[in-house]
């Protein structure tokens, strides 16, 4: 059996299938999501040689990400997921940034565009071998001036991690620095193998990780 990733959470549509961590097949697409996501899934699935009745669970990256782009992908997969009558695996964007990353320096941050100046982030603590887990800080949304001041304040050498090229000098006086065009599948799958399967019905429910409101909802505030 096998599992379908999907990436929707950024300009580049990712679509892959892997059967125990091999992969089979992927595309990587840049443009909008709701015009190609499912001939993408379909010619993915075809040239990876696997069939929609082969599949056992669906990946799908959750967010924080594009407003827009998130919901078209998890409600794909939910929709395939209640077809297939198979679960569904949420997916953090910053934890797939740092999965396949090993450190012994000091806590690991994972960041991405939330506009305006500022960023998502996530930080991570490592254990003996260097791998990386979650610490105990929620992810937030602040801008890059307050970040500087979070790695300013940490001890030793951090890693950061940051979807694109986001930060400028400072940051890069302060930290080692890692770049992510896009989530590859290696570490969808990385991220997936920590999160507890959702089933089909229970995936229902399953909604996108915003972290803070859309353009339309800001305007309307105002």
């Amino acid at each position: 059996m096998a599992t379908l990733f999907l990436d929707t959470s950024s300009a580049c549509s990712t679509v892959a299938v892997m059967r125990c961590r091999e992969l089979l097949g992927t595309s990587a697409i840049r443009g909008r999501p709701a015009a190609r996501l499912h001939d993408q899934i379909r010619t993915t699935l075809r040239e990876a040689g696997v069939a929609l009745s082969e599949l056992e669970s669906i990946g799908i990256v959750v967010g924080p990400g594009s407003w827009t782009g998130l919901n078209i992908g998890v409600t794909a997969a939910k929709t395939l997921a209640q077809v297939l009558g198979i679960c569904v695996l949420p997916i953090s964007s910053l934890d797939a940034l740092v999965a396949g990353y090993r450190w012994t320096g000091g806590r690991v941050c994972a960041l991405l565009s939330a506009g305006r100046s500022r960023v998502y982030r996530a930080w991570y603590g490592t254990c003996s071998t260097g791998a990386i887990v979650l610490a105990d800080q929620d992810p937030a949304v602040v801008t890059v001036e307050a970040l500087e001041q979070e790695i300013s304040l940490q001890d030793g050498l951090q890693l950061l991690v940051e979807y694109g090229q986001l930060v400028g000098p400072t940051l890069h006086a302060l930290c080692a620095l890692k770049h992510s065009q896009r989530l590859s599948p290696e570490d969808m799958a990385a991220a997936a193998a920590s999160v507890a399967p959702l089933s089909s019905d229970e995936a229902l429910t399953l909604t996108p990780t915003y972290m803070q409101s859309s353009l339309a909802e800001r305007d309307a505030a105002k």
